[in-house]
């Protein structure tokens, strides 16, 4: 394998590594703003009730997003943070 073939498959994976954020554009933007609201509460001493698996239950549960298991949406939560410069500590 060549290193044109390896950059070629390596973007495939890429894609569908972010298939959720492509299919669910929608429940991006809304991870987003809560991963907002969640830094903003960063600093009170309710602080660990904001984590990335509360926002992926109030997707799963309290929105009705079942597209993925409340697991896989705290790792898409955490992919999309990372990518945005929203990371929780």
């Amino acid at each position: 394998m060549d290193f044109e073939d390896y950059v070629k498959e390596k973007q495939t994976k890429i894609k569908r590594y972010r298939k959720y954020e492509l299919r669910y554009p929608e429940n991006t933007e809304i991870i987003i703003d809560c991963l907002k609201k969640s830094l903003d509460k960063e600093d009170t001493h309710d602080n660990i009730n904001f984590s990335y698996l509360s926002i992926a239950e109030y997707l799963y549960y309290a929105l009705d997003k079942k597209e993925v298991s409340v697991e896989g949406l705290r790792k898409i939560v955490a992919r999309i943070a990372a990518e945005n410069d929203l990371e929780l500590r």
